[in-house]
């Protein structure tokens, strides 16, 4: 079991919010968006609680590694979505230069045929 092998009170979540800052630092400097700072940051303290790091490890150090594999799993996530969004896609129909001047030889007359009704 995970606990047995942890020293009491070295890793207890109030040892490791503690850190709190330190997360929140480091989420900001790994991410510019701050939604996905605040997501892995969550991340990384439901990882320090479910699992905390060993007494001797170095809670900094631990946190910033489980943070950082975070951020690769996140971006990773994003590379598939966007590569799976760009397949998705169909391209975009652009007018023709003939269908534009057309239109708007259209939208002219009626421009033009609204100005001419007589007032009411």
């Amino acid at each position: 079991m995970v606990a047995d092998r942890v020293e009491p009170n070295l890793t207890s979540p109030e040892k490791l919010l503690a850190h709190a800052d330190f997360v929140r630092g480091l989420a900001r400097r790994l991410v510019r968006d701050e939604n996905d700072g605040a997501d892995i940051s969550q991340e990384t303290w439901s990882a320090a609680l479910r699992h905390p790091p060993e007494s001797r490890a170095n809670p900094r150090s631990w946190i910033a590694a489980v943070m950082r594999n975070f951020l690769r799993r996140l971006r990773r996530a994003e590379e598939r979505r966007a590569k799976r969004e760009r397949f998705a896609a169909r391209p975009e129909r652009v007018p023709s230069a003939t269908e534009i001047v057309e239109r708007e030889e259209i939208r002219l007359r009626v421009v033009e045929a609204v100005f001419e009704l007589e007032e009411p």
